[in-house]
């Protein structure tokens, strides 16, 4: 599942805060690793929809998308 975000004319950037259940998980945003419980970089935003990618790997390389 991706999370597709409609965005208003003046939102530029977004972040994600993902957090996994699993401490031993790995998760990435739009590709880009990113720490449990802490922001992603800033994701730029283009007017309308936009659709924003997180991955958590399981410590056995299992991949689930959201």
């Amino acid at each position: 599942m991706n999370v597709t975000w409609n965005s208003p004319p003046l939102t530029k950037f977004v972040t994600v805060t993902p957090t996994v259940a699993d401490a031993n998980a790995s998760v990435t945003v739009n590709g880009v690793a990113t720490t449990s419980g802490n922001a992603s970089g800033a994701i730029a935003l283009n007017v309308g929809s936009n659709t924003i990618t997180t991955v958590v790997t399981a410590q056995n390389g299992a991949p689930n998308t959201y």
